[in-house]
Protein backbone atom coordinates (compact mmCIF):
# COMPACT_ATOMS: atom_id res chain seq x y z
CA UNK A 1 0.00 0.00 0.00
CA UNK A 2 1.13 3.74 -0.54
CA UNK A 3 2.23 5.38 2.77
CA UNK A 4 1.47 8.42 4.68
CA UNK A 5 4.42 9.94 6.31
CA UNK A 6 3.44 11.67 9.05
CA UNK A 7 5.59 14.11 10.81
CA UNK A 8 3.91 16.36 13.59
CA UNK A 9 5.80 18.96 15.33
CA UNK A 10 6.36 21.04 18.64
CA UNK A 11 5.16 19.65 22.01
CA UNK A 12 3.70 16.49 23.62
CA UNK A 13 -0.54 17.23 23.15
CA UNK A 14 0.38 19.19 19.41
CA UNK A 15 2.29 15.80 18.27
CA UNK A 16 -0.39 13.67 19.25
CA UNK A 17 -3.55 15.06 17.51
CA UNK A 18 -1.71 15.01 14.25
CA UNK A 19 -0.82 11.99 14.94
CA UNK A 20 -3.86 10.68 15.45
CA UNK A 21 -6.23 12.42 12.86
CA UNK A 22 -3.08 11.10 10.82
CA UNK A 23 -3.88 7.53 11.37
CA UNK A 24 -7.46 8.58 10.53
CA UNK A 25 -6.52 9.59 7.27
CA UNK A 26 -4.29 6.54 7.01
CA UNK A 27 -7.15 3.74 7.49
CA UNK A 28 -10.02 6.12 5.03
CA UNK A 29 -7.34 6.30 2.62
CA UNK A 30 -6.53 2.90 2.98
CA UNK A 31 -2.62 3.58 3.28
CA UNK A 32 0.08 2.53 5.83
CA UNK A 33 0.94 5.62 8.41
CA UNK A 34 4.83 6.06 8.56
CA UNK A 35 5.50 8.66 11.56
CA UNK A 36 8.26 10.63 11.91
CA UNK A 37 9.40 11.49 15.10
CA UNK A 38 11.95 14.38 15.27
CA UNK A 39 13.84 14.28 18.81
CA UNK A 40 17.49 15.21 19.92
CA UNK A 41 18.92 18.56 20.05
CA UNK A 42 16.66 21.63 18.97
CA UNK A 43 13.80 19.69 19.70
CA UNK A 44 10.96 19.74 22.20
CA UNK A 45 11.85 15.80 22.74
CA UNK A 46 14.89 13.81 24.00
CA UNK A 47 13.66 10.39 23.07
CA UNK A 48 12.84 8.65 20.13
CA UNK A 49 8.90 7.81 20.08
CA UNK A 50 9.70 4.13 19.78
CA UNK A 51 10.88 4.54 24.13
CA UNK A 52 7.19 6.17 24.82
CA UNK A 53 4.86 4.52 23.02
CA UNK A 54 4.51 1.36 21.36
CA UNK A 55 2.40 2.07 18.01
CA UNK A 56 0.72 -0.21 15.23
CA UNK A 57 2.87 1.75 12.60
CA UNK A 58 6.40 2.31 11.23
CA UNK A 59 8.37 4.92 13.01
CA UNK A 60 11.34 6.46 11.60
CA UNK A 61 13.73 9.34 12.99
CA UNK A 62 14.24 12.93 12.71
CA UNK A 63 14.08 12.93 8.91
CA UNK A 64 12.58 10.65 5.80
CA UNK A 65 14.65 8.06 4.92
CA UNK A 66 16.70 8.90 1.83
CA UNK A 67 15.36 6.52 -0.96
CA UNK A 68 11.56 7.64 -0.20
CA UNK A 69 10.40 10.00 -2.86
CA UNK A 70 7.21 11.85 -1.83
CA UNK A 71 5.55 15.33 -2.69
CA UNK A 72 4.19 17.08 0.54
CA UNK A 73 -0.05 17.30 0.54
CA UNK A 74 -0.86 20.30 0.56
CA UNK A 75 -3.82 22.07 2.12
CA UNK A 76 -7.38 22.06 0.55
CA UNK A 77 -8.96 25.54 0.11
CA UNK A 78 -11.85 25.82 2.37
CA UNK A 79 -13.35 28.21 4.96
CA UNK A 80 -11.41 28.54 8.12
CA UNK A 81 -8.21 27.80 9.30
CA UNK A 82 -8.55 23.79 8.84
CA UNK A 83 -6.61 21.64 7.76
CA UNK A 84 -8.56 19.52 4.91
CA UNK A 85 -6.78 17.30 2.50
CA UNK A 86 -7.95 15.45 -0.50
CA UNK A 87 -7.23 11.96 -0.94
CA UNK A 88 -4.16 11.49 -3.39
CA UNK A 89 -5.60 10.14 -6.78
CA UNK A 90 -2.84 8.29 -8.16
CA UNK A 91 -1.79 6.36 -4.99
CA UNK A 92 1.59 8.65 -4.58
CA UNK A 93 3.30 8.29 -1.32
CA UNK A 94 2.47 11.49 0.34
CA UNK A 95 3.92 13.68 3.38
CA UNK A 96 2.32 16.17 6.40
CA UNK A 97 4.62 18.00 8.00
CA UNK A 98 4.84 20.39 10.51
CA UNK A 99 2.64 21.51 13.00
CA UNK A 100 -0.79 20.22 11.93
CA UNK A 101 -2.92 19.52 14.72
CA UNK A 102 -5.72 17.95 13.72
CA UNK A 103 -5.82 17.08 10.18
CA UNK A 104 -9.12 16.13 7.75
CA UNK A 105 -10.11 14.41 5.00
CA UNK A 106 -11.99 16.57 2.33
CA UNK A 107 -14.96 15.18 2.57
CA UNK A 108 -15.19 15.58 6.18
CA UNK A 109 -16.27 19.38 5.86
CA UNK A 110 -20.09 18.00 6.09
CA UNK A 111 -19.61 15.63 8.75
CA UNK A 112 -20.72 15.85 12.50
CA UNK A 113 -17.78 16.93 14.63
CA UNK A 114 -18.67 14.46 16.96
CA UNK A 115 -18.56 11.97 14.91
CA UNK A 116 -14.89 12.75 13.53
CA UNK A 117 -13.88 13.48 17.25
CA UNK A 118 -14.48 9.64 18.12
CA UNK A 119 -13.33 8.03 15.05
CA UNK A 120 -10.05 10.01 15.64
CA UNK A 121 -10.38 8.90 19.73
CA UNK A 122 -10.70 5.31 18.36
CA UNK A 123 -7.98 5.55 16.03
CA UNK A 124 -5.65 6.87 18.75
CA UNK A 125 -7.13 4.12 21.64
CA UNK A 126 -6.31 1.53 19.12
CA UNK A 127 -3.18 2.54 17.62
CA UNK A 128 -1.12 3.78 20.25
CA UNK A 129 -0.11 1.86 23.71
CA UNK A 130 2.20 3.84 26.18
CA UNK A 131 5.51 1.97 26.45
CA UNK A 132 6.04 -0.18 29.41
CA UNK A 133 8.77 1.69 30.31
CA UNK A 134 6.98 4.90 30.89
CA UNK A 135 4.65 2.97 32.78
CA UNK A 136 7.18 1.94 35.00
CA UNK A 137 8.66 5.53 35.53
CA UNK A 138 5.43 7.01 35.99
CA UNK A 139 3.88 4.13 38.88
CA UNK A 140 7.35 5.05 40.62
CA UNK A 141 6.71 8.73 41.10
CA UNK A 142 2.57 7.79 42.64
CA UNK A 143 0.84 7.95 39.36
CA UNK A 144 -1.71 5.15 37.61
CA UNK A 145 -3.38 5.38 34.25
CA UNK A 146 -6.40 3.23 35.98
CA UNK A 147 -7.43 5.75 38.62
CA UNK A 148 -10.48 8.04 37.68
CA UNK A 149 -11.05 11.18 39.11
CA UNK A 150 -14.20 13.71 39.44
CA UNK A 151 -12.70 16.76 38.73
CA UNK A 152 -8.96 17.45 36.96
CA UNK A 153 -7.64 21.12 36.50
CA UNK A 154 -5.07 22.04 34.51
CA UNK A 155 -2.99 24.97 35.46
CA UNK A 156 -0.66 25.88 32.58
CA UNK A 157 2.80 26.45 33.34
CA UNK A 158 2.46 30.17 33.29
CA UNK A 159 -1.32 30.20 33.07
CA UNK A 160 -1.85 33.32 34.96
CA UNK A 161 -0.23 35.23 31.80
CA UNK A 162 -1.64 32.99 29.64
CA UNK A 163 -5.63 33.15 29.75
CA UNK A 164 -5.80 35.51 26.79
CA UNK A 165 -2.96 38.53 25.49
CA UNK A 166 -3.14 41.26 28.31
CA UNK A 167 -5.11 39.05 30.73
CA UNK A 168 -3.83 38.16 33.78
CA UNK A 169 -5.83 35.34 35.94
CA UNK A 170 -5.01 35.84 39.46
CA UNK A 171 -5.39 32.65 41.55
CA UNK A 172 -7.97 33.37 43.92
CA UNK A 173 -9.89 34.17 40.82
CA UNK A 174 -9.01 30.23 39.29
CA UNK A 175 -10.04 28.88 42.92
CA UNK A 176 -13.52 31.22 42.22
CA UNK A 177 -13.79 29.52 38.95
CA UNK A 178 -12.92 26.09 40.55
CA UNK A 179 -15.50 26.96 42.98
CA UNK A 180 -17.90 27.30 40.56
CA UNK A 181 -17.78 24.19 38.87
CA UNK A 182 -17.17 22.23 42.53
CA UNK A 183 -21.03 23.66 43.25
CA UNK A 184 -22.46 22.03 40.35
CA UNK A 185 -20.61 18.57 40.22
CA UNK A 186 -19.93 18.20 43.56
CA UNK A 187 -16.44 16.23 43.04
CA UNK A 188 -14.64 14.03 45.73
CA UNK A 189 -11.48 13.35 43.76
CA UNK A 190 -9.82 15.98 42.33
CA UNK A 191 -6.70 15.68 39.95
CA UNK A 192 -4.17 18.54 39.51
CA UNK A 193 -2.80 19.14 36.49
CA UNK A 194 0.46 21.37 35.64
CA UNK A 195 4.51 21.94 35.37
CA UNK A 196 4.34 25.09 38.08
CA UNK A 197 5.07 23.81 41.95
CA UNK A 198 4.85 27.03 42.68
CA UNK A 199 1.43 27.66 40.98
CA UNK A 200 -0.18 24.23 41.81
CA UNK A 201 0.93 24.84 45.02
CA UNK A 202 -0.66 28.59 45.61
CA UNK A 203 -4.07 26.58 44.18
CA UNK A 204 -4.01 23.91 46.19
CA UNK A 205 -4.10 26.49 49.55
CA UNK A 206 -7.14 27.98 48.08
CA UNK A 207 -9.09 25.05 47.94
CA UNK A 208 -7.83 23.23 50.87
CA UNK A 209 -11.06 21.66 52.80
CA UNK A 210 -12.86 21.34 49.32
CA UNK A 211 -12.20 17.78 48.58
CA UNK A 212 -11.80 15.16 49.98
CA UNK A 213 -8.81 13.21 47.71
CA UNK A 214 -6.27 15.70 45.91
CA UNK A 215 -3.51 14.17 43.77
CA UNK A 216 -0.89 16.69 41.85
CA UNK A 217 0.78 15.67 39.25
CA UNK A 218 4.58 14.88 39.58
CA UNK A 219 4.98 16.28 36.14
CA UNK A 220 7.32 19.76 37.49
CA UNK A 221 9.90 20.09 34.23
CA UNK A 222 9.53 21.41 30.85
CA UNK A 223 13.88 19.82 30.37
CA UNK A 224 13.76 17.30 27.38
CA UNK A 225 14.81 14.05 29.08
CA UNK A 226 13.11 10.76 29.18
CA UNK A 227 11.89 11.10 32.94
CA UNK A 228 9.64 14.33 31.93
CA UNK A 229 8.64 12.81 28.91
CA UNK A 230 7.04 10.22 30.77
CA UNK A 231 5.72 11.83 33.52
CA UNK A 232 4.30 14.48 31.22
CA UNK A 233 2.64 11.27 29.48
CA UNK A 234 1.35 10.40 32.63
CA UNK A 235 0.06 13.71 33.28
CA UNK A 236 -2.00 14.12 30.19
CA UNK A 237 -3.35 9.95 30.37
CA UNK A 238 -4.02 10.74 34.32
CA UNK A 239 -5.89 14.29 33.66
CA UNK A 240 -7.68 12.18 31.05
CA UNK A 241 -9.30 9.91 33.59
CA UNK A 242 -11.22 12.68 34.73
CA UNK A 243 -14.78 13.27 34.41
CA UNK A 244 -14.39 16.99 33.85
CA UNK A 245 -11.20 19.43 33.24
CA UNK A 246 -11.00 22.77 34.09
CA UNK A 247 -8.43 24.48 31.73
CA UNK A 248 -6.91 27.64 31.38
CA UNK A 249 -6.86 29.62 28.22
CA UNK A 250 -6.29 27.79 24.69
CA UNK A 251 -3.88 25.13 25.41
CA UNK A 252 -3.84 22.17 23.51
CA UNK A 253 -2.89 19.72 26.26
CA UNK A 254 -6.13 19.62 28.53
CA UNK A 255 -7.95 20.04 24.93
CA UNK A 256 -6.37 16.64 23.89
CA UNK A 257 -6.51 14.92 27.03
CA UNK A 258 -10.66 15.67 26.92
CA UNK A 259 -11.45 14.20 23.47
CA UNK A 260 -9.38 10.56 24.39
CA UNK A 261 -10.99 10.54 27.58
CA UNK A 262 -14.60 12.10 26.56
CA UNK A 263 -14.15 14.85 29.49
CA UNK A 264 -16.46 17.41 29.92
CA UNK A 265 -14.51 20.42 29.37
CA UNK A 266 -14.79 23.84 31.09
CA UNK A 267 -12.80 26.77 29.78
CA UNK A 268 -11.28 29.97 31.92
CA UNK A 269 -11.26 32.29 28.88
CA UNK A 270 -10.45 35.73 30.36
CA UNK A 271 -10.41 36.36 34.81
CA UNK A 272 -13.92 36.84 34.53
CA UNK A 273 -15.63 34.74 31.83
CA UNK A 274 -16.20 30.83 32.23
CA UNK A 275 -17.67 28.49 29.69
CA UNK A 276 -18.72 24.87 28.96
CA UNK A 277 -16.94 24.01 25.24
CA UNK A 278 -16.81 20.71 22.99
CA UNK A 279 -12.99 19.54 23.44
CA UNK A 280 -13.06 19.03 19.98
CA UNK A 281 -14.03 22.68 19.03
CA UNK A 282 -11.04 23.82 20.70
CA UNK A 283 -8.87 21.16 19.25
CA UNK A 284 -9.25 22.24 16.04
CA UNK A 285 -12.29 19.88 14.56
CA UNK A 286 -14.88 22.66 15.16
CA UNK A 287 -15.98 21.85 11.07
Amino acid sequence: MPALYCRPANALANRLMGLSSCLRLARRWNYDLVLVWEYGFGSFFATPFTDLFDGSFETVSNDLPPDVSIRTLRRVQMPGDRNFFEKPRHGDDVYVDGWRHFCFDAEDAGQSPAVITEEIRSEYIRSVQVSSQVKDIVTAFGGSFETEYDLGVHIRKGALEWIGIGDICTTSQIVQFYVAIANHIGPEKIYISGTSPKDNLEFLLGIRGMAQDIRVSAATSFDANLLNHALAIGDLYQLSRCKAILKMGHTTYSSFAAVIGKCDLYAITSPTNLVQQRPEVLSGIGL
